[in-house]
């Protein structure tokens, strides 16, 4: 099977009362075929201490949080794709958060020299040079592409606003070459199962 390994980093400054009962609870997104393991859940007290948060599934619960606390979340989860998707990668990353205005937040991909990824990054002017991937070729033999989006804000703040996906940054990246590899994949799961 084709492993994939994505590593999420997250830190939060609590500022008011309103913050840190918005941060009391955190919910790590996965997938129905992740594994979620938790590397570190802290809290970094305005006095200097620090406390850890409690763990139960994929929630994190961090107790007694008050304005000047520091939030440190960091977990990896791990993906596992078989038949004829085994080798692909595929994923979608959100720049904007609609708990908290984002101060700054960086996708990495390290991905094998000779693997093409074919990739997207929505609502960003082309003129713009934030969002643009940095591209190196340095991580022991691996092409590193960075994309790094500042400064966005609180996304989902108005009832009718419109979905986060038509105003704020998102990536959308893949190594599917085309739709006729996915048409395969489906094929292969239904086959057997039609009954004529």
């Amino acid at each position: 099977p084709g492993v994939s390994l994505l590593d999420h980093v997250l830190a939060v400054e609590i500022l008011n009362d309103d913050g840190a009962a918005a941060w009391e609870n955190y919910d790590m997104p996965y997938g129905l075929f992740e594994d979620i393991v938790v590397l570190k859940m802290s809290i970094l007290k305005g006095d200097g201490s620090e406390e850890e948060g409690r763990q139960y599934l994929n929630k994190i619960m961090f107790p007694d949080l008050e304005a000047g606390d520091l939030i440190l979340v960091h977990y990896q989860t791990t993906r596992i794709a078989t038949g004829k998707l085994y080798h692909q990668f595929w994923d979608q990353f959100f720049f904007a958060s609609g708990r908290a205005p984002v101060v700054k937040a960086q996708y990495h991909l390290f991905i094998p020299p000779d693997q093409d990824i074919e990739y997207k990054l929505w609502t960003v002017a082309a003129s713009s040079d934030q969002g643009k991937p940095m591209v190196k070729n340095k991580f022991e033999g691996y092409r590193e592409y960075r994309w790094t989006i500042e400064n966005q804000p609180r996304a989902g703040r108005e009832l009718l606003e419109p979905d986060a996906r038509l105003t704020y940054p998102w990536l959308d990246l893949s190594t599917i070459p085309t739709w006729d590899r996915i048409a395969g994949w489906y094929l292969d799961m239904s086959e057997g199962q039609i009954e004529m």
